[in-house]
């Protein structure tokens, strides 16, 4: 695999996969002088119309079940990439090779930040958020109307719990079992 970086400034990189090369710092390292703390809140700004998620890296850095909310850590994911925060109020786009690579590389607004066998990452304005986010297949959350909204409500009340009487959760309560012994047959 060969991973080509080009640096504008201090950046966290992962020599594992391109994807890895975050141009960010994460936030709970941010007090410290010379770490940047430009970084773009996903959910906050696109929380409503796409699904955000947390990079792989987030559950190996706080543990299984955790919620704490990082903004260097959230990802849009995508059927072909994902994009991420980047430092300088930018985003990061990876996308794997192939076609889809190629034209995230041709964006005359994106500037290539890795470039490697396994895929590019780029890193672009959040304007364009959109265009990328057609490149990329990026998963958006669903919009659904108050009509579909009552529809759906009305469809699932059938399989909504439902007492049978006051204080009685099943026909045997309150009933004495048959306490005689089983038999072997």
């Amino acid at each position: 695999m060969t991973l080509t970086v080009h640096v504008a400034g201090p950046v966290a990189v992962y020599a594992d996969t391109a994807a890895r090369a975050h141009p960010t710092n994460l936030p709970s390292r941010c007090g410290v002088p010379g770490m940047n703390t430009n970084i773009l809140n996903l959910r906050e700004r696109y929380g409503r119309q796409f699904k955000i998620a947390f990079d792989e890296a987030y559950y190996a850095e706080r543990g299984r079940g955790a919620w704490a909310d990082d903004p260097a850590l959230q990802i849009i994911p995508g059927r072909l990439g994902h994009v991420y925060p980047a430092s300088g109020g930018r985003l990061a786009a990876f996308g794997r090779s192939g076609p889809t690579a190629a034209k995230l590389r041709a964006l005359p607004y994106a500037e290539v930040w890795t470039d490697g066998s396994d895929g590019v990452t780029v890193l672009f304005p959040p304007d364009r958020l959109n265009e990328v986010a057609h490149l990329l297949h990026l998963k958006r959350r669903r919009r659904v109307s108050d009509q579909e909204r009552a529809r759906l409500a009305e469809v699932g009340r059938q399989y909504q719990f439902r007492p049978r009487s006051h204080g009685v959760q099943s026909d045997s309560e309150g009933r004495i079992c048959d306490s005689s012994p089983l038999v072997d047959v």
